[in-house]
């Protein structure tokens, strides 16, 4: 649609009739060329403020929104600089640096486990029927104790069992350190990004997640820790009972003693080196994603997208920011593709979200 678009609105095309019929009829088409004039005309006032453009922008959809798409056409064909405007369309990462709310990582990759030394661990990836997310099976098995390394990258999210038998849905972009036999007083990880654990019961042997900023004790329960790197950490207790405390810092080991205990539907946030606790009515959001879907109940649409970007490794754009502080209920399968997702953001009528050359952008929704 984009390249037919592109075609249309070249200085050297003639429109036929047929294209012009099919404008009227194909909405998604002719609004494809109606951004490519706007964006000719707002090239040639590039000495506006950002503000300014932003008013000319709105002003054109006001006063063009019933034009005639001849009309259009013969004011964006007679334009030098068409093309230019469809790369400024098209090409958002050559504009100020804040449209970009979510940046995809270049290639996609494939989770991988390596121990301490670097060296890859061959693992199997086994597809589990009524669930999206497959389960990391390590291929080779070690006698010797030697801590291992999950790395799962953006568009991907598994399960992995751990060797006393709990289990972690780990979310896209998040790393576990484990070792591959528990041996001690305590079964010890390090995690980062966010992660479901389901921790099996063991009361002589207490389970500890540490991230950065937090270390989780508990001896047999549920929660979400999500613990991304620069972003306060969380964590949410589903079932059982959680002792949470801040890290020592390595200056002053000790010195942070403050220990918090969570009951079933309290949320820790730790930030800036300080713990909060606060009950939340609805824990379905964390559940349901264990479960296999995208479930969030007023929640700001910047949340929303910040899960879709990670889950499909999709960049997400908008040059409208405040568009990312609608509140919305959103609930899909997360075994719906990313064209399914887009499809139903559109259907809640609060923006109008289109999804090219792996970016999703997120525009107002039309008045």
């Amino acid at each position: 649609m984009i390249e037919e678009a592109l075609d249309i609105m070249s200085p050297n095309s003639e429109v036929s009739d047929e294209q012009l019929k099919r404008m009227d009829q194909d909405a998604d088409l002719k609004e494809a060329c109606e951004d490519i004039f706007v964006a000719q005309n707002l090239l040639a006032r590039q000495q506006l403020q950002s503000t300014d453009v932003e008013e000319q922008l709105s002003r054109f959809h006001r006063r063009h929104r019933r034009a005639r798409i001849r009309y259009i056409f013969a004011a964006a064909l007679s334009a030098a600089a068409v093309l230019i405007a469809a790369v400024f369309v098209l090409k958002p990462k050559q504009q100020k640096d804040d449209s970009l709310f979510f940046e995809a990582a270049n290639e996609q990759q494939l989770p991988t486990i390596t121990t301490d030394d670097g060296d890859e661990i061959p693992i199997k990836m086994i597809a589990q029927q009524g669930h999206p997310d497959r389960k990391v099976v390590v291929d080779e098995q070690y006698t010797e104790v030697e801590e291992l390394r999950l790395n799962v990258p953006l568009g991907q999210s598994l399960q992995v069992d751990l060797p006393d038998g709990s289990r972690v849905y780990m979310h896209p972009g998040s790393r576990i350190y484990y070792p591959n036999h528990f041996t001690g007083d305590k079964r010890e990880v390090r995690f980062s990004g966010e992660g479901y654990f389901v921790v099996a019961h063991d009361a002589r042997h207490p389970f500890v997640v540490t991230t950065d900023k937090c270390q989780t004790t508990v001896l047999g329960t549920e929660f979400d820790i999500t613990a991304y790197e620069g972003r306060p950490e969380y964590v949410t207790l589903i079932t059982g009972r959680v002792a949470c405390k801040l890290r020592a810092k390595e200056q002053g080991a000790g010195s942070n003693e403050q220990e918090v205990i969570l009951q079933p539907g309290q949320q820790l946030k730790v930030i800036n080196e300080q713990l909060t606790v606060k009950t939340i009515a609805d824990t379905d959001q964390f559940t349901s994603w264990r479960d296999g879907y995208f479930y969030f109940d007023n929640i700001p649409l910047r949340e929303i997208l910040r899960e879709i970007g990670q889950y499909y490794n999709v960049s997400i754009v908008t040059l409208r920011p405040w568009l990312l502080d609608y509140r919305m209920r959103f609930i899909v399968p997360r075994n719906k593709g990313i064209d399914y997702v887009v499809k139903t953001l559109n259907r809640m009528d609060k923006v109008n979200a289109k999804l090219y050359n792996n970016r999703l952008y997120i525009n107002p929704n039309k008045e």
